[in-house]
């Protein structure tokens, strides 16, 4: 079994990688992750879920940084675009957490991130399907870019 000590490690690293990208997206991360956790003790999850959604919040951008490092940095935005990232940006998520079997949990939280509320997103989840956890994450980081 693998402590709490190393599991941080891990997910210190993997961020450590994001570092390597945009310093911002990970004040942004830290932020959200505070804000998150606060709220998810607000709301009464378990510890067990709070340690869950710090993980999940510190690592949602995980997708779309090792998506921007595939793509040329020219390509226009545009709808279909962004669609398809998010499918990567999905895609790259389950790759890098995949092995990761303590991680599990994360996954589906980050893969439904980019859904929206009035259902437009890629997975066309309703909120009632979206994890708590994902709402969360959502609201703390818009809140995070609008202070």
């Amino acid at each position: 079994m693998i402590s709490l000590t190393e599991r941080n490690q891990v997910v210190r690293s993997l961020i450590r990688d994001l570092r390597s990208h945009k310093e911002d997206e990970i004040l942004c991360a830290d932020r959200v992750a505070v804000y998150a956790v606060a709220t998810g003790e607000k709301l009464g999850l378990s510890d067990e879920n709070l340690l869950t959604l710090r993980y999940a919040a510190q690592l949602h951008n995980l997708g779309p940084i090792a998506v921007r490092t595939e793509l040329d940095a020219s390509t226009e935005p545009t709808p279909d675009l962004a669609c398809g990232e998010v499918k990567l940006f999905n895609a790259q998520i389950r790759r890098i957490l995949g092995p990761i079997e303590w991680l599990q949990d994360v996954i589906p939280i980050l893969c439904c991130f980019h859904d929206n509320f009035d259902w437009t997103g890629p997975g066309v989840l309703t909120p009632a399907q979206m994890p708590i956890e994902t709402q969360i994450i959502a609201v703390c980081e818009e809140f995070d870019r609008l202070t």
